[in-house]
């Protein structure tokens, strides 16, 4: 993400101004500095041959998070739960509890209630679906707007042989509010 390191600075001031590790910077338990480190972690993590992709079905959970510019500039944070058919190549899920995130000072700035199916394929380990829907938001940014969003992704290694999911993200979004989504990435991690 652009403010990553922005964010991360602002958060250690946060914390040692302070003074307290236990006072809450966020609401509605997003985290995002624990977000940019998973995010990171899983893009270090090494691409999973093919001979070592899980067999059956795996569900990977995590998070998707990107810039985004437009009626709102700052961050957006969502979860995402994907279900992979390594056998058939299906991919399915979900994005949900989507935040938007004031880059300044690391907290939900805004909720967009509401849920994007998630579709897609899955071919020799990479990943390439869409996430489409209505979501509404309640707060600064009011309304509901049509969201569209393109996720490019490989199954990857990282404690043991494809039990995590690294790719980016681009789209829009458009309707009574309109952004646009920049330097997205998205994370999930399976048992």
């Amino acid at each position: 993400m652009v403010n990553r390191a922005t964010l991360f600075a602002l958060i250690a001031a946060t914390t040692l101004v302070s003074g307290c590790e236990d006072e809450e910077l966020f609401t509605e338990g997003r985290d995002p500095s624990i977000d940019n480190v998973n995010l990171a972690n899983a893009a270090a993590a090494p691409v999973t041959p093919v001979g070592s992709l899980p067999a059956g079905s795996v569900t990977y959970d995590g998070v998707l998070a990107a810039a985004v510019a437009g009626d709102y500039v700052g961050s957006l944070y969502a979860d995402i739960a994907l279900d992979v058919d390594f056998a058939s190549g299906a991919v399915g899920g979900q994005v949900s509890n989507v935040d938007l995130v004031d880059d300044f000072t690391g907290a939900v700035a805004q909720d967009l209630t509401g849920t994007l199916p998630v579709t897609g394929t899955e071919t020799a380990g990479t990943l390439a679906a869409t996430a489409s829907g209505t979501l509404t938001g309640v707060g600064e940014v009011t309304g509901a707007a049509l969201f569209n969003l393109l996720l490019a992704g490989q199954v990857r290694s990282d404690v043991g042989a494809g039990d995590t999911i690294y790719g980016v993200a681009t789209g829009t979004i458009i309707g009574d509010f309109d952004l646009t989504l920049t330097d997205g990435e998205f994370f999930g991690t399976g048992p």
